[in-house]
């Protein structure tokens, strides 16, 4: 059983928990989920084929999914990769990008400036069963072919955003 810290708009928790799939939440309340984009010194994000039997099986995806109660954005989104690809977060390293309020959730966009070795992959909890690290130009090209989630927010202009706060934050980083 999964529970959720509830909040408001302001992103306020609002001292109620939901449990997935059980419990509906009201108008007005939020759970806070996550996506990670991994992004290596070539400028590549790391994407996980989902699981045939998950929702938008078999498509590629940034990885991520819901805060449980407790958990603080970065604590959950570290957890979440370490779920679904097997490695531990850098966290003095890793930063938020955006976000954004949508009809039931907030979404919270992590950036992990990692340079995550194939061979250090795994897919521990078996959401995920594949990865691979792509060029944002090799993403367009599967969401033409459909092979890229619909419901996952990458696009050219948050990668760009994130490249950009890399560049920033650590200018040695990128080759």
């Amino acid at each position: 059983m999964e529970e959720w810290d509830i909040y408001n708009k302001q992103r306020q928790m609002i001292n109620k928990t939901a449990i997935r799939d059980v419990t509906e939440l009201a108008p007005g309340e939020f759970h806070l989920i996550v996506k990670f984009i991994a992004i290596n010194p070539k400028g590549e994000v790391l994407l996980t084929q989902r699981a045939e039997y998950k929702p938008y099986g078999l498509y590629w995806e940034c990885g991520g999914g819901s805060i449980k109660k407790g958990e603080t954005s970065l604590e959950g989104v570290s957890r979440e990769a370490e779920e679904e690809v097997g490695f531990k977060v850098d966290q003095d390293r890793a930063f938020l990008l955006e976000s954004k309020l949508y009809k039931r959730c907030i979404g919270d966009i992590w950036v992990f400036p990692q340079d995550i070795k194939n061979e250090e992959i795994t897919f521990p909890d078996g959401e995920s069963i594949n990865s691979k690290w792509v060029t944002i130009d090799d993403i367009y090209k599967m969401k033409g072919d459909k092979t890229f989630s619909p419901v996952d927010p990458l696009d050219r202009e948050m990668y760009d955003e994130a490249i950009n706060m890399i560049q920033v934050l650590y200018p040695d980083y990128l080759k």
